[in-house]
Protein backbone atom coordinates (compact mmCIF):
# COMPACT_ATOMS: atom_id res chain seq x y z
CA UNK A 1 0.00 0.00 0.00
CA UNK A 2 1.16 3.53 -0.74
CA UNK A 3 1.37 6.20 1.92
CA UNK A 4 -1.38 8.85 1.95
CA UNK A 5 -0.63 11.74 -0.41
CA UNK A 6 -1.71 15.36 -0.50
CA UNK A 7 -2.98 16.17 -3.99
CA UNK A 8 -3.86 19.71 -5.08
CA UNK A 9 -5.82 20.05 -8.32
CA UNK A 10 -5.60 23.30 -10.28
CA UNK A 11 -8.48 23.38 -12.73
CA UNK A 12 -10.85 25.59 -14.68
CA UNK A 13 -13.84 23.31 -14.03
CA UNK A 14 -15.37 21.22 -11.27
CA UNK A 15 -18.83 19.66 -11.40
CA UNK A 16 -21.45 20.67 -10.60
CA UNK A 17 -20.31 24.19 -9.70
CA UNK A 18 -18.36 25.04 -12.86
CA UNK A 19 -18.98 22.45 -15.53
CA UNK A 20 -18.82 22.84 -19.29
CA UNK A 21 -17.58 19.39 -20.31
CA UNK A 22 -16.09 16.17 -19.01
CA UNK A 23 -13.21 17.97 -17.29
CA UNK A 24 -15.50 19.06 -14.46
CA UNK A 25 -16.79 15.51 -13.93
CA UNK A 26 -13.29 14.03 -13.89
CA UNK A 27 -11.97 16.50 -11.32
CA UNK A 28 -14.89 15.87 -8.96
CA UNK A 29 -14.93 12.10 -9.42
CA UNK A 30 -11.16 11.66 -9.15
CA UNK A 31 -10.97 13.89 -6.08
CA UNK A 32 -13.78 12.04 -4.31
CA UNK A 33 -12.23 8.66 -5.14
CA UNK A 34 -8.83 9.82 -3.85
CA UNK A 35 -10.42 10.96 -0.59
CA UNK A 36 -12.08 7.56 -0.18
CA UNK A 37 -8.65 5.95 -0.54
CA UNK A 38 -7.30 7.99 2.35
CA UNK A 39 -5.50 10.77 0.48
CA UNK A 40 -5.83 14.49 1.26
CA UNK A 41 -7.25 16.55 -1.60
CA UNK A 42 -7.76 20.23 -2.32
CA UNK A 43 -9.18 21.64 -5.55
CA UNK A 44 -8.30 25.20 -6.57
CA UNK A 45 -10.48 26.86 -9.20
CA UNK A 46 -11.53 30.39 -10.16
CA UNK A 47 -14.39 32.10 -8.36
CA UNK A 48 -16.39 32.75 -11.54
CA UNK A 49 -18.95 35.50 -11.25
CA UNK A 50 -21.59 33.27 -12.87
CA UNK A 51 -21.44 30.33 -10.46
CA UNK A 52 -24.22 29.44 -8.06
CA UNK A 53 -22.61 29.86 -4.65
CA UNK A 54 -25.41 27.82 -3.08
CA UNK A 55 -23.74 24.71 -4.55
CA UNK A 56 -20.75 25.23 -2.25
CA UNK A 57 -21.16 23.99 1.29
CA UNK A 58 -19.64 25.89 4.22
CA UNK A 59 -18.41 28.71 1.95
CA UNK A 60 -16.24 31.12 3.93
CA UNK A 61 -13.54 33.70 3.30
CA UNK A 62 -10.18 32.19 4.19
CA UNK A 63 -7.67 34.93 3.38
CA UNK A 64 -6.57 37.55 0.90
CA UNK A 65 -3.20 37.86 -0.78
CA UNK A 66 -1.41 39.52 -3.66
CA UNK A 67 -0.03 37.70 -6.69
CA UNK A 68 2.60 39.25 -9.01
CA UNK A 69 1.62 40.19 -12.54
CA UNK A 70 3.05 42.13 -15.49
CA UNK A 71 4.94 45.38 -15.10
CA UNK A 72 5.87 44.69 -11.49
CA UNK A 73 2.24 44.99 -10.44
CA UNK A 74 0.08 42.69 -8.34
CA UNK A 75 -3.44 41.29 -8.40
CA UNK A 76 -5.25 41.02 -5.09
CA UNK A 77 -7.13 37.76 -4.55
CA UNK A 78 -9.61 36.57 -1.97
CA UNK A 79 -9.40 32.86 -1.20
CA UNK A 80 -12.72 31.29 -0.29
CA UNK A 81 -12.92 27.77 1.12
CA UNK A 82 -15.83 25.40 0.85
CA UNK A 83 -17.00 21.87 0.09
CA UNK A 84 -18.31 20.52 -3.21
CA UNK A 85 -19.55 16.91 -3.34
CA UNK A 86 -17.56 16.23 -0.17
CA UNK A 87 -14.32 17.61 -1.65
CA UNK A 88 -12.48 20.61 -0.09
CA UNK A 89 -12.25 23.47 -2.58
CA UNK A 90 -10.51 26.83 -2.74
CA UNK A 91 -12.12 29.49 -4.93
CA UNK A 92 -9.75 32.29 -5.93
CA UNK A 93 -11.51 35.58 -6.53
CA UNK A 94 -9.53 38.42 -8.16
CA UNK A 95 -10.54 41.82 -6.82
CA UNK A 96 -10.60 45.10 -8.74
CA UNK A 97 -10.44 43.20 -11.99
CA UNK A 98 -12.68 42.06 -14.82
CA UNK A 99 -11.20 38.54 -14.71
CA UNK A 100 -13.77 35.72 -14.56
CA UNK A 101 -16.65 38.18 -14.81
CA UNK A 102 -19.70 37.64 -16.98
CA UNK A 103 -22.58 35.21 -17.43
CA UNK A 104 -20.52 32.23 -18.66
CA UNK A 105 -17.48 30.30 -17.49
CA UNK A 106 -15.82 30.60 -20.88
CA UNK A 107 -16.44 33.47 -23.25
CA UNK A 108 -17.58 35.64 -20.40
CA UNK A 109 -16.14 38.77 -21.91
CA UNK A 110 -12.71 38.60 -20.26
CA UNK A 111 -9.33 37.69 -21.79
CA UNK A 112 -9.16 33.96 -21.06
CA UNK A 113 -5.43 33.59 -21.72
CA UNK A 114 -4.61 36.44 -19.36
CA UNK A 115 -7.08 35.19 -16.77
CA UNK A 116 -5.73 31.65 -16.54
CA UNK A 117 -2.11 32.82 -16.57
CA UNK A 118 -2.84 35.03 -13.56
CA UNK A 119 -4.91 32.28 -11.92
CA UNK A 120 -2.08 29.73 -12.34
CA UNK A 121 0.42 32.01 -10.62
CA UNK A 122 -2.07 32.85 -7.89
CA UNK A 123 -2.73 29.15 -7.23
CA UNK A 124 0.95 28.54 -6.52
CA UNK A 125 1.19 31.71 -4.45
CA UNK A 126 -1.76 30.53 -2.36
CA UNK A 127 -0.12 27.15 -1.72
CA UNK A 128 3.10 28.78 -0.56
CA UNK A 129 1.46 31.50 1.52
CA UNK A 130 -0.74 29.00 3.38
CA UNK A 131 2.11 26.58 4.00
CA UNK A 132 0.79 23.78 1.76
CA UNK A 133 3.34 21.07 1.07
CA UNK A 134 1.54 18.89 -1.48
CA UNK A 135 3.00 15.71 -2.90
CA UNK A 136 1.21 16.17 -6.23
CA UNK A 137 0.14 19.39 -7.95
CA UNK A 138 -2.31 18.13 -10.56
CA UNK A 139 -2.90 20.67 -13.34
CA UNK A 140 -5.55 20.22 -16.02
CA UNK A 141 -5.66 21.29 -19.68
CA UNK A 142 -4.01 24.37 -21.17
CA UNK A 143 -5.59 26.54 -18.49
CA UNK A 144 -3.49 24.84 -15.79
CA UNK A 145 -0.39 24.28 -17.92
CA UNK A 146 1.45 27.39 -16.64
CA UNK A 147 1.45 25.77 -13.19
CA UNK A 148 4.23 23.19 -13.86
CA UNK A 149 6.15 25.81 -15.85
CA UNK A 150 6.08 28.31 -13.00
CA UNK A 151 6.57 25.60 -10.37
CA UNK A 152 9.99 24.54 -11.64
CA UNK A 153 11.14 28.07 -12.39
CA UNK A 154 9.98 29.77 -9.16
CA UNK A 155 8.38 27.55 -6.53
CA UNK A 156 10.07 24.13 -6.36
CA UNK A 157 12.47 25.14 -3.57
CA UNK A 158 9.52 26.20 -1.40
CA UNK A 159 7.56 22.99 -2.00
CA UNK A 160 10.43 20.52 -2.34
CA UNK A 161 8.35 17.34 -2.10
CA UNK A 162 5.84 18.40 -4.73
CA UNK A 163 5.78 17.10 -8.28
CA UNK A 164 3.54 18.54 -11.00
CA UNK A 165 1.28 16.30 -13.08
CA UNK A 166 -0.64 17.44 -16.15
CA UNK A 167 -3.76 15.75 -17.49
CA UNK A 168 -4.79 16.47 -21.07
CA UNK A 169 -8.51 15.95 -21.59
CA UNK A 170 -8.76 17.47 -25.06
CA UNK A 171 -5.93 18.21 -27.49
CA UNK A 172 -8.09 20.56 -29.56
CA UNK A 173 -7.29 23.55 -27.35
CA UNK A 174 -3.57 24.12 -26.84
CA UNK A 175 -3.39 27.57 -25.27
CA UNK A 176 -1.71 29.79 -27.82
CA UNK A 177 0.05 32.62 -26.06
CA UNK A 178 2.13 35.62 -27.08
CA UNK A 179 5.40 35.90 -25.21
CA UNK A 180 4.43 39.31 -23.84
CA UNK A 181 1.08 37.88 -22.67
CA UNK A 182 2.90 35.39 -20.44
CA UNK A 183 4.16 38.34 -18.40
CA UNK A 184 0.72 38.33 -16.74
CA UNK A 185 2.33 35.69 -14.47
CA UNK A 186 5.03 38.16 -13.46
CA UNK A 187 7.57 36.13 -15.46
CA UNK A 188 8.83 37.11 -18.94
CA UNK A 189 7.70 34.79 -21.71
CA UNK A 190 11.19 34.83 -23.22
CA UNK A 191 12.19 32.42 -20.46
CA UNK A 192 10.20 29.69 -22.25
CA UNK A 193 10.84 30.73 -25.87
CA UNK A 194 12.90 27.76 -27.01
CA UNK A 195 11.88 24.60 -28.85
CA UNK A 196 12.76 22.40 -25.87
CA UNK A 197 10.49 24.46 -23.59
CA UNK A 198 7.25 26.07 -24.77
CA UNK A 199 7.93 27.64 -28.17
CA UNK A 200 5.13 26.94 -30.65
CA UNK A 201 6.96 25.34 -33.58
CA UNK A 202 4.31 26.57 -35.99
CA UNK A 203 5.45 30.15 -35.40
CA UNK A 204 9.22 29.67 -35.80
CA UNK A 205 10.51 32.47 -38.01
CA UNK A 206 7.35 34.53 -37.53
CA UNK A 207 7.38 37.93 -35.93
CA UNK A 208 6.58 37.51 -33.15
CA UNK A 209 7.13 33.84 -32.32
CA UNK A 210 4.56 32.53 -29.85
CA UNK A 211 4.33 30.10 -26.95
CA UNK A 212 2.06 27.06 -26.58
CA UNK A 213 0.96 26.69 -22.98
CA UNK A 214 -0.07 23.03 -23.33
CA UNK A 215 3.35 22.21 -24.75
CA UNK A 216 5.01 23.99 -21.83
CA UNK A 217 2.89 22.02 -19.38
CA UNK A 218 3.87 18.77 -21.09
CA UNK A 219 7.58 19.58 -21.05
CA UNK A 220 7.69 20.79 -17.46
CA UNK A 221 5.43 18.18 -15.80
CA UNK A 222 6.92 15.18 -14.03
CA UNK A 223 4.12 13.03 -15.48
CA UNK A 224 1.55 13.60 -18.20
CA UNK A 225 -1.70 11.65 -18.42
CA UNK A 226 -4.61 11.59 -20.81
CA UNK A 227 -8.08 10.10 -20.78
CA UNK A 228 -7.46 6.58 -22.09
CA UNK A 229 -4.69 4.31 -23.40
CA UNK A 230 -6.35 4.44 -26.84
CA UNK A 231 -6.33 8.23 -26.92
CA UNK A 232 -2.69 8.25 -25.82
CA UNK A 233 -1.87 5.99 -28.77
CA UNK A 234 -3.88 8.16 -31.16
CA UNK A 235 -2.02 11.26 -30.03
CA UNK A 236 1.36 9.58 -30.40
CA UNK A 237 0.86 7.89 -33.76
CA UNK A 238 -2.55 8.72 -35.19
CA UNK A 239 -2.45 12.46 -35.56
CA UNK A 240 -4.72 13.10 -32.58
CA UNK A 241 -2.27 15.60 -31.08
CA UNK A 242 -1.73 17.68 -34.20
CA UNK A 243 1.53 19.61 -34.11
CA UNK A 244 2.14 18.46 -30.50
CA UNK A 245 2.72 14.89 -31.69
CA UNK A 246 6.43 15.61 -32.12
CA UNK A 247 6.61 16.88 -28.53
CA UNK A 248 4.83 13.81 -27.11
CA UNK A 249 7.05 11.51 -29.16
CA UNK A 250 10.28 12.82 -27.67
CA UNK A 251 11.83 9.96 -25.66
CA UNK A 252 11.96 11.98 -22.45
CA UNK A 253 8.28 12.89 -22.86
CA UNK A 254 6.96 9.56 -24.15
CA UNK A 255 8.48 7.83 -21.12
CA UNK A 256 6.35 9.95 -18.75
CA UNK A 257 3.17 10.00 -20.89
CA UNK A 258 0.41 7.50 -20.14
CA UNK A 259 -3.27 7.06 -20.92
CA UNK A 260 -5.45 6.19 -17.93
CA UNK A 261 -9.03 5.24 -18.76
CA UNK A 262 -11.56 7.67 -17.33
CA UNK A 263 -13.92 5.95 -14.94
CA UNK A 264 -17.60 6.52 -14.33
CA UNK A 265 -18.79 7.99 -11.06
CA UNK A 266 -21.19 5.20 -10.22
CA UNK A 267 -22.66 7.14 -7.30
CA UNK A 268 -23.71 10.16 -9.35
CA UNK A 269 -24.55 8.28 -12.56
CA UNK A 270 -26.62 5.49 -11.04
CA UNK A 271 -30.03 4.96 -12.73
CA UNK A 272 -31.21 3.01 -9.70
CA UNK A 273 -31.03 6.14 -7.51
CA UNK A 274 -30.91 9.10 -9.93
CA UNK A 275 -33.53 11.64 -8.76
CA UNK A 276 -33.57 13.39 -12.15
CA UNK A 277 -34.96 10.39 -14.06
CA UNK A 278 -38.72 10.07 -14.55
CA UNK A 279 -38.37 6.49 -13.28
CA UNK A 280 -35.43 4.64 -11.73
CA UNK A 281 -34.31 1.23 -12.93
CA UNK A 282 -31.62 -1.42 -12.47
CA UNK A 283 -30.75 -4.84 -13.83
CA UNK A 284 -32.98 -6.36 -11.16
CA UNK A 285 -35.83 -3.88 -11.64
CA UNK A 286 -35.69 -2.98 -15.35
CA UNK A 287 -39.27 -1.74 -15.77
CA UNK A 288 -38.33 1.89 -15.20
CA UNK A 289 -36.12 1.88 -18.28
CA UNK A 290 -39.15 1.39 -20.54
CA UNK A 291 -40.87 4.30 -18.83
CA UNK A 292 -37.79 6.50 -19.39
CA UNK A 293 -37.74 5.54 -23.05
CA UNK A 294 -41.42 6.39 -23.51
CA UNK A 295 -40.92 9.68 -21.64
CA UNK A 296 -38.03 10.66 -23.95
CA UNK A 297 -39.89 9.63 -27.10
CA UNK A 298 -42.87 11.71 -26.05
CA UNK A 299 -40.71 14.68 -25.08
CA UNK A 300 -38.93 14.66 -28.43
CA UNK A 301 -42.17 14.34 -30.37
CA UNK A 302 -41.35 10.83 -31.56
CA UNK A 303 -43.72 7.91 -31.88
CA UNK A 304 -44.00 6.08 -28.57
CA UNK A 305 -42.92 2.61 -29.63
CA UNK A 306 -41.26 0.22 -27.17
CA UNK A 307 -39.90 -1.88 -30.04
CA UNK A 308 -38.03 0.90 -31.85
CA UNK A 309 -34.38 1.27 -30.83
CA UNK A 310 -33.53 4.63 -29.32
CA UNK A 311 -30.06 6.09 -28.76
CA UNK A 312 -29.74 9.40 -26.91
CA UNK A 313 -26.53 11.25 -26.17
CA UNK A 314 -25.60 14.72 -24.98
CA UNK A 315 -22.25 15.49 -26.56
CA UNK A 316 -20.27 17.49 -29.05
CA UNK A 317 -20.69 15.84 -32.46
CA UNK A 318 -17.02 15.08 -33.03
CA UNK A 319 -15.23 11.78 -33.83
CA UNK A 320 -13.42 11.95 -30.48
CA UNK A 321 -16.74 11.25 -28.74
CA UNK A 322 -17.28 8.01 -30.67
CA UNK A 323 -20.48 9.09 -32.43
CA UNK A 324 -19.49 7.04 -35.47
CA UNK A 325 -19.37 3.90 -33.30
CA UNK A 326 -23.12 4.14 -32.71
CA UNK A 327 -23.79 4.02 -36.46
CA UNK A 328 -21.37 1.12 -36.82
CA UNK A 329 -23.06 -0.80 -34.00
CA UNK A 330 -26.54 -0.16 -35.45
CA UNK A 331 -25.56 -1.32 -38.92
CA UNK A 332 -23.69 -4.42 -37.77
CA UNK A 333 -26.04 -5.62 -35.02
Amino acid sequence: TTRPLHVVHVTAEMAPLAKVGGLGDVVTGLSAASLRRGHAVDVILPFYECIDKRQVGDLRLDSSFQSPTSGGGTVTFEAWRGIIEGVPVVLLKPLESSLFRGSAIYGGGYNETQAYLIFSRASLEFMVRTGMQPDVIHAHEWQGSPVPMLFWELFSSRMPAARPVLTIHNMDNTGECRQDEFEATGVPGELFASVDKALDERTIGHNPERLCLLKGGIIYSSAVTTVSPTYAKETLTGGGAGFLQSTLARPEVASKYVGILNGIDSLTWNPATDPFLPACFSSRVPEGKALCKAYLQRGLGLEEDPDKPLVAVISRLVPQKGIHLMEHAAVHT
